[in-house]
């Protein structure tokens, strides 16, 4: 198991969600995961999480300097970047945060973008 989420690492997320959304608040977990689709064994891993309207997020911190990330859409949708660990915080939460308003852009019917 990594150590938990060190305070400047809770910062990196906090100031990121901070420029998204006002009042957010970061929770810790543990996470069991497994590192890659061969993997049989899980690992317990610290994670930090936030919820937004129809969003949940989670920053998994897998080993020093090493990360996972994913969102959940309306509780039952898993997305993740694409990519499969992140050696960058502000890299991972930033890339996260923005898959996820692609997401929202792309399924949403109320918002109308035209090419120009």
């Amino acid at each position: 198991m990594s150590s938990d989420f060190n305070a400047t690492e809770l910062n990196i997320i906090k100031d990121a969600t901070s420029k998204r959304w006002k009042d957010v608040d970061i929770h810790l977990a543990d996470i069991e995961i497994t590192r890659t689709a061969k993997d049989e064994k899980t690992t317990l891993c610290p994670a930090a999480v936030w919820e937004t309207a129809d969003c949940t997020f989670v920053v998994i911190k897998v080993d020093e300097f090493v990360y996972k990330s994913v969102f959940y859409y309306l509780g039952t949708k898993q997305i993740d970047t694409g990519i499969s660990e992140y050696n960058d915080l502000s890299d991972c939460v930033l890339t996260l945060m923005k898959v996820q308003a692609n997401f929202m852009l792309s399924n949403s019917s109320s918002i109308n973008v035209e090419n120009t």
